[in-house]
């Protein structure tokens, strides 16, 4: 920063003339009367000014600025003595004209006013209202923000998303402590703002201004690493557990409460254990594995809070106090012989002691130390959750947060494939990790992988490629040597913090900092002594003055040398055991000059010192990047082209030292302000060269390798100031920053051609495109908008906009003065007006770049696609360890596989198709996002409902009325292309209504053909009716009305109904008579007019309701025509008299159909779903298409789950939130609860999640077997196919319509069933094996592949799987809807909103009934009772 003395900012003038500008002359600046106001109240806007008091000829390049009185002499006087600027200017409010003279009727009403202030925006710069201030011009560029952060919670933002709330604010002022908030809902609050590296409170917003996005609602991840040294003491003498149970934990939670975070947190303990091979014998039952050397190891986890937004962390805490007592005793003590002990319950003190008396367990294994652990293992699995993100996506969350918490010092002995697959993975998803030491700082670079790989013997090879570091290379020629690496995504902190007493600045710290480069040209290669003379401390007082004569003494023997001067280029000898091809040895090195060791960075910068002669160095901990990348320039060329180039753009200011801030998702003090090296490369790309970088030691890494230059810049514009080392980085792990959207990484030409594959294609545009994902009869062009639509999906996919130097106008080919380039910002050359053509627009991600460019002349864009040449294996690894996931009894073993990004795995070429118009359909490769919901009816009776003719309905008329709701919903927001209107005539969505389970349903001839007539309508929905529609119904009396219908006994759907066991003979229901009158009659223009008209059939007696229950309904109600010589409705509604009678006709019109439909199906695709576009932006708030396509059951049980997804690449996620939030709101008056469930079934959650798994809920008696109940279940059948008992209870409810029903033929797990039944639990899917076999059954709106039936509790807070037998059941507590619970309700404030059942309380209560012997024989007694009841022939009718 800065100091006394220092350079005022571009812009501001020196001297006295700046002064004489400076004065209240009317034309530069005025006193003004300001007022404050609170928006909306007195004006929306922020800023309101009369134009009678503004500043005269305002331009577009000069903004107003507005001081108190005190301050703005102040920022005068230092104008004119030439001091610093920025203490005054930081607290300056700025703004445009145009944003204070936008309120016209405000100015019109209040004449008197002058300026009137947010009352948030005064207060920052304390300003008081009806007190006089300052307003001055001011330029533009001095108040132009570099930085500006934004902070969101409980919403996931997109990467496409962030972008276009960037542009929202180009061109604008803004201010800290802002709300900026899209038309699409989505918000954000502006956080610290900088220029350069200056905290302001207000500032422009330019093109070239880098947003950094932090959450405060992430997905966070905390590992605690249990090696030896956590039950170890610290130098300090406290132990490393307690420092971490009793220190940075408690410091951690505070500082979310104290930000208001609301994240979604789990807490993992990880440990590898040692074993010797004398203890093989006894780890059958393990998941052993070696290392290289040969020992034995096994790796544990424990999870201790598993993805929870509501944590009590008292309760919390507690438990993890206690797990760090056990968790040895847990591991280590071991069950004598060979059999397993996964799934063993922990073993309480007394059965303990009783094992050791007995010989039953024993000690076996030790713990490793930090260095040698399993975290590359542990961070994996991270990813492997990580990865598919995408599915089962949580819309009020957005990010990830690693913190892996050790009581080492950084240092680690891994794997060489395991290190590479890992930092190929971390920077492919954009991530990076936390990692935060229990000790103090080591003398060494950290954080340091550490791997023995094999490195060439010569220097004599080739340099045919860049990638020149053992950790990307494989089968180099040569012996095998420990190797260092870096990671350039670990973000390292030491919490060094001492409980037992008070932490201050000046206590001594037994560590040596010297400046490394700089010792390195003093000593060169040959072995050196430092000298330095006693200190002699006064006697007497040992405090005050002391620390003073010890401060000054230190200043004056390392104060800089001025009279030294440093060689021109400075030599670096070799000082590792490996020197990577490319880079030459120093035979014979440089005599080192004279030179005093000078501490001119940061005090607690940390850097290197050799000592003796060629290859000993003395490591110490590692500097940022900053240093690194600052070191690596050579020669005057580059530096002073890339120092020219900044002049000319106008950005280069001489600073002390590079300046920075540590963000969450990488190394925080890795990159600095490194524009000169960027630019340099950047600059050095036009003219199709590499910029040399050297290679240095590995164990002093002070410059970053050139190929892994993308490592570097990935996240380079994510940061600000520089922080000092041993401070713990709270900043990240609060509020955790996402991936920059710009980077300024590119290969250079010649790389692009030697090292990278190139492939080209073009997408073809045209002016009529019908494309889902552009909105038509906008202004921008189609080739802008569909550039801009393809950029915004590769940020999406993790990919960043380039930010490069493009040559003026008139610039010979090959020149290299910087002062002939200009910037070139991405948001820029993307904006109507600038876009120019065949103006390449280039996106980077880990190992892929793609080029985009749009060519008039031929009408088409140009993609090239370049994927990085890859030296090494991709092979995936596998990996073996123990798991204990949360609420599960012991560990179980866990196998899974690490895989390598594939840049070949997204079909870019069909994604841009879709953006074009070709295609609409979504593929697997694209990674869509989806998220599936289930609408089950909620506990208790719906509210009570009247229908329209006045008649309460029963609460299953209530729920399909809620059905036909959300049908309604559906059809409301499907999306319309262009040449297709939205007509009323239109056939409506309806959901066939049945009484059967799915599997079940597919068994009834009848269910079978009245789905193939719904999809048939349903895919003639949109086609023109051909038929005139030229009658009208009031020219027709109410007779002929009904002989018509009676006519189209087809179109009507007249024919025999079942429903609940009972027989509608002829009947029609409601909707389908209203959609019929609808296409018939030409004055009949929306189903309320025929619903009219259909009251006035009724009460004229043509038709009747089969139960004379009902007027005229639209809907699920069954009616009949009125037929001479016929009994009534209520004489014709009849049971099956008898079991022939019931073969015949209860489920088909006739037995030749029956058999007709029974042939037709071996033959036939059964689709039980259906698809279609939705507009989720119906009130056409966005500026682009907002299109998703939703997938959804066709047929419904009222009594069952109706499943649904959303699927969606462009669309707004904010939006499809709202929309299904609105749908909720619908439906909840119907009795009916919308519950967000994992896509996959709940048995295979840890294939994608490793950390999760379904608990297994054995019970204690088993059930009765399929062979004991078979005959009393056919019993039952044929007894009540001649009876209709009405059900006394839900449980005999559920027998008579799902068991003994004739189609229901499955009742393998009658028992298993009937208790998750009777517990509050409803259908969701059922088992694969269960659905006819001859059948194809087709469901895209829910997966097939389920081994088990699948229930869902009726409050939606928890899933179960019905194995079957004493092996119970399978349960998953629901994650998401808990956590959408939390954030809506509770986390927005509705106090009086009823929570949802806890789902742990669920749990443990139905745990406690399957373990309950008595109570399961009792249960099943009951159920056996009531199939003895049925099946008997005494009991009559009921």
């Amino acid at each position: 920063m800065p100091r006394h003395g220092a350079t005022p900012p571009r812009g501001m003038a020196r001297g006295r003339g700046a002064s004489a500008t400076l004065s209240h002359d009317g034309h530069n600046s005025r006193l003004l009367m300001m007022w404050t106001h609170q928006p909306p109240n007195f004006s929306r806007h922020d800023f309101v000014m009369s134009p009678a008091h503004a500043l005269p000829q305002i331009s577009d390049a000069e903004l107003l600025m507005v001081l108190a009185p005190s301050a703005w002499d102040t920022l005068q006087a230092a104008v004119s003595e030439g001091t610093d600027l920025w203490p005054i200017l930081s607290r300056a409010l700025v703004f445009t004209p145009v944003q204070a003279l936008a309120d016209q009727e405000v100015i019109a009403r209040q004449q008197q006013l002058q300026l009137s202030i947010h009352r948030h925006i005064a207060g920052l710069c304390g300003l008081m209202s009806r007190t006089q201030v300052v307003l001055a011009r001011t330029s533009r560029a001095r108040h132009t923000l570099t930085h500006v952060e934004l902070y969101f919670k409980d919403q996931y933002i997109g990467r496409a998303d962030m972008w276009r709330l960037c542009e929202s604010m180009v061109d604008a002022c803004v201010y800290v402590g802002q709300t900026v908030t899209l038309a699409v809902g989505i918000r954000a609050k502006i956080g610290r703002l900088f220029i350069h590296e200056h905290s302001v409170m207000s500032g422009y917003v330019a093109p070239s201004t880098l947003p950094i996005f932090r959450t405060e609602s992430a997905r966070c991840s905390v590992f605690v690493q249990m090696s030896r040294e956590m039950w170890e003491f610290d130098e300090s003498g406290e132990i490393h557990y307690e420092k971490a149970l009793y220190g940075f934990l408690p410091d951690l939670i505070r500082k979310w409460d104290s930000i208001g975070t609301s994240h979604v947190v789990s807490i993992v303990l990880f440990t590898r254990v040692l074993y010797d091979e004398s203890e093989r014998e006894h780890l059958a039952s393990l998941p052993v594995q070696r290392t290289s050397s040969g020992q034995l190891y096994v790796d544990y986890y424990k999870v201790l809070l598993e993805l929870d937004s509501s944590i009590h962390w008292p309760s919390a805490m507690r438990r993890l106090k206690e797990e760090f007592f056990r968790f040895q005793h847990d591991i280590l003590l071991q069950p004598r012989g060979t059999s397993s002990r996964f799934g063993l319950e922990r073993q309480d003190p007394e059965t303990t002691r009783g094992d050791q008396a007995v010989g039953g367990r024993m000690l076996l294994g030790r713990f490793a130390q930090a260095h040698e652990g399993n975290v590359l293992e542990a961070i994996n699995l991270l990813l492997n959750s990580a990865e598919k993100h995408y599915i089962d996506r949580d819309l009020t969350i957005t990010g990830f947060s690693f913190l892996l918490l050790t009581a080492g010092t950084g240092h680690f002995f891994v794997d060489k494939s395991l290190l590479r697959i890992t930092t190929q993975r971390m920077f492919d998803l954009g991530l990076s990790l936390d990692l935060v030491c229990l000790t103090q700082m080591p003398l060494h670079t950290v954080p340091l992988f550490r791997f023995m790989s094999q490195v060439p013997a010569t220097r004599s090879e080739p340099k045919a490629r860049t990638d020149t570091h053992p950790l990307f290379v494989d089968n180099a020629r040569g012996p095998s040597q420990m190797c260092e690496f870096m990671p350039f995504w670990v973000n390292g902190s030491f919490y060094n913090i001492e409980q037992d007493r008070p932490y201050w600045e000046t206590r001594f710290v037994p560590r040596c900092r010297m400046d490394g480069l700089r010792m390195t040209e003093l000593l060169g290669s040959l072995q050196q002594e430092l000298s330095l003379p006693y200190l002699a401390l006064p006697a007497a007082p040992r405090r005050g003055p002391s620390a003073s004569v010890r401060e000054r003494f230190d200043e004056e023997q390392f104060a800089p040398a001025n009279n030294v001067s440093a060689p021109p280029t400075p030599t670096v000898p070799y000082m590792g055991s490996i020197v990577p091809p490319g880079v030459s040895r120093v035979q014979t090195p440089a005599p080192p000059t004279p030179r005093a060791p000078s501490f001119d960075g940061s005090v607690h910068s940390a850097r290197s010192l050799v000592l003796e002669d060629l290859g000993k160095t003395v490591p110490t901990v590692s500097e940022s990047i900053t240093s690194l990348v600052a070191a690596s320039r050579r020669g005057a060329t580059t530096g002073d082209a890339s120092r020219l180039l900044l002049q000319a753009l106008g950005a280069y200011a001489p600073r002390a030292a590079p300046q920075l801030v540590e963000a969450s998702h990488t190394s925080a003090t890795r990159v600095a302000a490194m524009e000169d090296t960027e630019l340099d490369a950047s600059v050095a790309a036009m003219a199709g060269t590499s910029p040399e970088v050297p290679r240095v030691n590995a164990l002093n890494p002070r410059v970053a390798m050139s190929e892994r230059n993308a490592l570097l810049f990935r996240w380079q514009n994510a940061f600000i100031e520089r922080i000092n080392q041993h401070t713990v980085k709270w900043w990240s792990m609060t509020l955790p920053a996402c991936l920059p959207l710009t980077t300024r990484y590119l290969p250079s030409e010649h790389e692009l051609a030697h090292s990278w594959h190139e492939y080209p294609y073009t997408v073809s545009v045209h002016s009529d495109t019908a494309s889902i994902m552009l909105k038509r009869g906008t202004s921008t062009s189609p080739a802008l908008a569909m550039l801009r639509e393809m950029c915004a999906q590769r940020l999406a996919q993790g990919f960043q906009l380039v930010e490069r130097p493009v040559a003026r106008p008139g610039t010979a080919p090959g020149a290299r003065d910087a002062r002939q380039f200009v910037l070139r910002h991405p948001t820029e050359m993307l904006r109507p007006g600038n876009f120019a053509d065949g103006d390449p627009v280039y996106l980077t991600a880990m190992d892929q770049v793609h080029c985009i460019s749009y060519s008039r002349q031929a009408g088409m864009i140009r993609v090239t696609r370049y994927v990085k040449k890859v030296p090494y294996s991709t092979s995936p690894i596998s990996y073996r360890c123990c798991m204990w996931p949360r609420w599960h009894p012991g560990y179980r073993p866990l196998s899974v596989q690490f895989h390598h990004p594939d840049p070949h795995a997204y079909n870019w070429t069909y994604l841009d198709s879709i953006i074009a118009g070709y295609e609409d359909t979504f593929i697997e490769s694209l990674r869509y996002w989806r998220s599936r919901f289930v609408l089950v009816p909620s506990e208790g009776s719906p509210p009570p409902m009247m229908a329209g003719s006045g008649d309460y309905l029963s609460d299953e008329e209530v729920r399909l009325m809620g059905m036909d709701r959300l049908a309604e919903l559906f059809m409301r927001a499907e999306y319309y292309p262009r040449g297709r209107p939205r007509h009323a005539r239109d056939i409506p969505l309806r959901f066939l209504p049945t009484t059967l389970d799915p599997s079940s349903s597919l068994s009834d001839a009848s269910f079978v053909e009245a789905l193939a007539e719904r999809n048939d309508e349903l895919d003639r929905r949109h086609a023109h009716d051909p038929r005139p529609r030229q009658r009208e119904s009031a020219a027709l009396s109410l007779s002929a009305i009904a002989e018509e219908m009676r006519a189209s006994k087809r179109e009507l759907k007249i024919h025999d109904r079942v429903w609940h066991r009972v027989l509608h003979r002829r009947t029609f229901t409601g909707a389908d008579l209203v959609t019929w009158l609808c296409r018939t009659y030409s004055d009949i223009h929306t189903r309320d007019d025929a619903v009219q008209l259909g009251n006035k059939l009724l009460r004229a007696g043509h038709m009747e309701h089969t139960l004379a229950l009902h007027g005229f309904l639209d809907g699920h109600y069954f009616y009949r025509l009125a037929m001479p010589n016929e009994p009534s409705a209520a004489v014709a509604v009849a049971t099956v008299p008898d079991a022939a009678a019931t073969a015949s006709v209860a489920h088909a019109p006739d037995a030749e159909a029956n058999a007709h439909a029974e042939r037709c199906m071996a033959r036939t695709r059964v689709q039980l779903s259906r698809s279609m576009l939705i507009d989720v932006d119906p009130e056409r708030r966005s500026s682009r298409a907002e299109v998703a396509v939703l997938h959804h059951d066709l047929a419904h049980n009222a009594e069952n789950g109706f499943n649904f997804q959303i699927q969606w690449l462009g669309a707004t996620a904010r939006l499809i939130e709202d929309l299904v939030q609105s749908w909720t709101r619908s439906v909840e008056r119907y009795g009916l609860r919308l519950v967000e469930a994992p896509i996959h079934q709940i048995k295979d959650i840890g294939l994608h999640t490793p950390f999760i798994a379904p608990l297994s809920i054995p019970l204690a008696l088993a059930p009765p077997t399929p062979s004991a109940f078979a005959a009393l279940v056919e019993e039952a059948r044929r007894v009540q196919l001649t009876r209709a008992r009405e059900p006394q209870s839900d449980l005999e409810a559920w027998l008579l319509r799902y068991v003994l029903a004739p189609p229901a033929t499955q009742s393998d797990r009658l028992f298993e069933m009937a208790l998750v039944r009777d517990y509050g639990f409803v259908l969701d899917q059922e088992a694969q094996s269960l659905y006819p076999s001859h059948l194809d059954v087709h469901y895209s709106s829910r997966p097939m592949d389920f081994d088990y039936t699948q229930f869902v509790h009726r409050s939606g807070v928890a899933f179960i799987q019905v194995v079957g037998g004493r092996d119970g059941y399978l349960w998953l507590n629901n994650r998401m809807f808990n956590a959408r619970w939390h954030t809506q309700y509770k986390g927005l404030g509705h106090k009086h909103a009823v929570p949802p059942l806890n789902a742990t309380q669920v749990r443990q209560s139905f745990q406690r009934l399957c373990a309950d012997e008595e109570a399961l024989r009792q249960f099943y007694d009951r159920v056996w009772q009531l199939l003895a009841a049925l099946a008997s022939t005494n009991n009559g009718p009921t």
